[in-house]
């Protein structure tokens, strides 16, 4: 085994990455977002990484990113995975403790819990579709089934080709 540069430049960036990421002003914009923006912001930042790390071919794998819309593509089907895993939703917390805490971001915290523990793919999922769902079974379903497949069968097709139904 032996690296190359471009695995040495992706480690030095994932370090400043992490520096940045980790700096109290940052935390402390993030506490002030709702679940959905502060995980769009964290997309978005992973979307425009992840393209222009590959275009200057900083590729993680051998597995290189085919333009725009295989990336989008691959970030919707990660965002699907994340959803099924991440375990970080008001849900989870109403399962396994029997308290809610949807309304967390209204009130700043609830018992010392920060809004950005919401800020995962299921816990922001979970929280746009409370805004529109009251019902807890119908929630479940709709952030942690509906919502992954659509996204997957999206990335899919984004990845695919030919996009189709075949």
């Amino acid at each position: 085994m032996k690296l190359t540069s471009k695995e040495i430049i992706l480690a030095v960036v994932f370090a400043m990455l992490g520096f940045i990421l980790s700096t109290r002003e940052y935390i402390l914009f993030l506490s002030m977002l709702n679940p959905v923006y502060g995980l769009g912001l964290f997309y978005g930042a992973v979307f425009i990484a992840i393209f222009i790390l590959s275009r200057i071919g900083l590729v993680v794998g051998k597995f290189k990113f085919e333009g725009l819309k295989a990336t989008l593509g691959s970030v919707m089907i990660v965002f699907a995975f994340f959803i099924i895993f991440a375990d970080s939703s008001a849900y989870i917390n109403l399962v396994s403790t029997g308290q809610m805490i949807n309304n967390v971001f209204q009130y700043g915290t609830i018992e010392n819990v920060s809004i950005i523990y919401l800020q995962t793919e299921d816990g922001a999922v979970w929280w746009a579709w409370s805004l529109l769902i009251p019902n807890i079974d119908v929630l479940r379903i709709l952030t942690y089934s509906v919502t992954p497949f659509l996204l997957a069968l999206g990335g899919g097709l984004l990845l695919s080709r030919k996009p189709s139904f075949k």
